[in-house]
């Protein structure tokens, strides 16, 4: 057989890129068949495989990945119950080119205690009003709260005001005033210059006069006495009958 040196086929055409975003590689490759060495002729020379960089004009997506947790906040109230917040960043890294955001929540939260809160005392409601103290004249009914609504706690204020509340009573009638005797007069002269005699005293139902039903003053308002002095009265001579 005559010697016929190898030669290589046109090159195929290039593959797909191996990616479908940013760098990859594609390949192409020939035979040693056109025509092919025969006898003692040389074979082709070079690689019957190719290869080169393909780059897409589309970025990959990246999608994103949490930071390490922050440190935990203070506590959001300063007695009682509260609660303390930590935040991570989708930053680790950021998504991007139409990459996924993180899942899961960017807050952390838990509960936090401090010392008991101070409770301020407030009022119940006013009781009802008393029974009238009086039954009569001028008199008085009172109501009362209690500091219990709630009732001062853990150093809370006390309640400001009066826990009684006091009213005069209204529409009553005026009480019954009994009459009481004024001072005796002093005595009248003796009716009479010697010999026996009256005199006088009197007195009135006025100190106090009895007033709205009250009862009248008992006893005399006039008092008499005989009165007289050791000196007899004397008398004139008359003529017995004949």
């Amino acid at each position: 057989k005559p010697a016929v040196d190898g030669n290589w086929s046109p090159w195929s055409f290039w593959s797909s890129c191996d990616v479908t975003c940013a760098s990859g590689v594609q390949f192409r490759n020939r035979s040693c068949d056109n025509p092919p060495p025969a006898g003692s002729g040389a074979n082709c020379t070079g690689l019957s495989d190719d290869f080169q960089v393909c780059n897409t004009s589309q970025l990959c997506p990246v999608n994103g990945s949490w930071s390490a947790w922050g440190p935990w906040t203070g506590c959001d109230v300063t007695c009682g119950a509260g609660s303390q917040t930590r935040t991570r960043l989708c930053d680790n890294p950021a998504p991007s080119n139409g990459g996924l955001f993180c899942s899961g929540a960017a807050q952390d939260f838990q509960s936090c205690t401090r010392a008991l809160c101070p409770v301020n005392g407030n009022w119940s409601a006013w009781s009802l009003w008393s029974a009238c103290n009086a039954s009569c004249g001028v008199g008085y009914q009172t109501r009362n709260r209690t500091c219990d609504n709630p009732e001062p706690l853990n150093g809370g204020a006390n309640c400001t005001g009066t826990a009684q509340d006091v009213q005069e009573c209204d529409f009553l009638p005026p009480c019954a005033v009994d009459g009481g005797w004024s001072p005796w007069t002093p005595w009248s002269n003796c009716s009479e210059t010697c010999g026996n005699g009256v005199r006088n005293r009197t007195r009135s139902c006025d100190n106090p006069p009895p007033q709205h039903g009250g009862a009248n003053c008992t006893g005399d308002a006039n008092q008499s006495e005989t009165c007289g002095i050791d000196l007899s009265c004397y008398v004139d001579g008359e003529w017995s009958l004949w």
